[in-house]
């Protein structure tokens, strides 16, 4: 039970940061060593914007699948 809990608060965060960064045109990037928020823009870096919203997406059908595959 608090893994399904788990698994879909995941997917709707994930549908959440999608949703900003389609919106907003910057998502947050990963970058070692930094202590300040690093975005990637659509405009200044196209590919690791694509990148990340296409991961997310990815993230976005495997969760439920995953909840399905486990507990369907």
């Amino acid at each position: 039970m608090v893994l399904q809990v788990a698994l879909s608060a995941c997917t709707l965060f994930m549908i959440w940061i999608t949703w900003q960064g389609l919106r907003t045109g910057a998502v947050d990037t990963l970058v070692k060593g930094s202590s300040v928020p690093v975005y990637a823009y659509r405009d200044k870096n196209p590919v690791s914007y694509w990148l990340h919203i296409i991961g997310y997406i990815a993230a976005i059908i495997t969760l439920p699948s995953l909840l399905y595959y486990l507990f369907g």
